[in-house]
């Protein structure tokens, strides 16, 4: 996280709309992996299997709307046709 980011026992708090949206990001593919564990060994479970593709949606959409507010997430979210964006931000881990 930032230099700027604010702890709180323990508990992270984003100051940039950045920041709120890639900790959103990595709840929810926390959330993801959580559940491909237990769908490791419970390949038939219908809740799960719903709670996994509701996540997938969710984490899908995040990394979408953070590429198109703040650059690229995965090298494979650059769209651009005209510049290769991938290089011209900051990656999201600085």
């Amino acid at each position: 996280m930032a230099e700027n980011t604010i702890w709180e026992d323990e508990t992270v708090i984003p100051v940039t709309d950045a920041e709120a949206l890639r900790l959103r990001g990595m709840q929810y593919a926390f959330a993801m992996n959580d559940i491909v564990l237990f769908l490791d060994t419970h390949p038939n479970h219908q809740e799960a299997l719903e709670y996994y593709h509701r996540y997938r949606d969710l984490l899908a959409a995040a990394t979408y709307e953070y590429a198109e507010r703040f650059g690229p997430v995965f090298v494979n979210d650059v769209t651009s046709y005209d510049e290769w964006t991938w290089v011209r931000d900051p990656f999201p881990w600085e």
